[in-house]
């Protein structure tokens, strides 16, 4: 039987919040650089760890680099996304649980997407320096309990939520450092894709043509836990976590372009 997946989250979110869970994997990533990534999107379309021990945005660029060289301008605003679930154990066909014993095989296999919003400075200021930006699950080997977090650009504030989200992510923010963390869990395999989670970023007041402001993807807490992305097969209680295999779980960074 399906458990009640915001009661499990909520649960979830409550125990691990504070001190975040997993172990941070060996990754080869790059630091990003101070301009927002090419996957990008027009304004209007869709879209924590409290024991701080960073004070600066050091999120890490895995797969896609900050610079777009690797982007897909259509990645973050693909077609529509469905959240489904299904029994564990289904044959390898696209969106299923990927084989426990191929670790290869998953290579690449999950990737978020934090959206680059391009915005007038006009139109900026008509909605008082708030953009909405959208995180996105664009590929989905198929998960029943995830972890990770966000870092928010320190000029700017915020706030976030799953409300019209596919997948509803809990999460918990921490100003001081501008960072969130968050975690979702549910008995059944979700095998789709769709949105994780929306970011209310608010500008500064002296926000420019030209400015960019940046949310990074967090692969650690601020309690220096990993990520964590998971399937368990509810029948063997045997668990499969693609943030512990290199190269599988993939990012690209995003964050708001100020344009003339």
């Amino acid at each position: 039987m399906k458990r009640d997946l915001t009661a499990i989250a909520a649960i979830a979110a409550a125990c691990v919040m504070l001190v975040g869970c997993g172990k941070k994997p060996e990754q080869n990533s790059t630091a990003p650089a101070d301009t927002a990534p090419a996957a990008e999107s027009v304004i209007g379309e869709s879209g924590a760890d409290a024991s701080a021990q960073d004070s600066q945005a050091e999120g890490s660029v895995s797969g896609d680099t900050a610079d777009g060289s690797a982007a897909d301008p259509n990645q973050n605003n693909a077609q529509d996304p469905q959240a489904a679930d299904s029994t564990p154990g289904a044959e390898n066909s696209e969106g299923d649980a990927l084989p426990k014993s191929d670790p290869a095989a998953a290579a690449g296999a999950l990737h978020v997407s934090i959206e680059t919003v391009s915005i007038s400075l006009e139109q900026l200021k008509s909605q008082d320096y708030t953009v909405p930006v959208l995180v996105t699950l664009d590929k989905n080997p198929g998960i029943t309990y995830s972890e990770w977090g966000l870092h928010i650009d320190p000029k700017c504030t915020f706030t976030a939520d799953s409300e019209e989200c596919k997948v509803q992510t809990v999460h918990v923010e921490n100003d001081e450092e501008h960072f969130l963390w968050t975690a979702w869990a549910s008995g059944a395999l979700l095998k789709g894709t769709g949105s994780l989670l929306e970011v209310q970023l608010k500008l500064p007041l002296d926000a420019k043509a030209g400015d960019t402001y940046t949310i990074t993807y967090a692969d650690t807490s601020l309690a220096n836990k990993g990520d964590v992305w998971d399937y368990t097969d509810i029948n063997t209680q045997t668990t499969t976590s693609y943030a512990d295999m290199n190269g599988v779980v993939t990012w690209t960074d995003g964050g708001v372009k100020v344009t003339g």
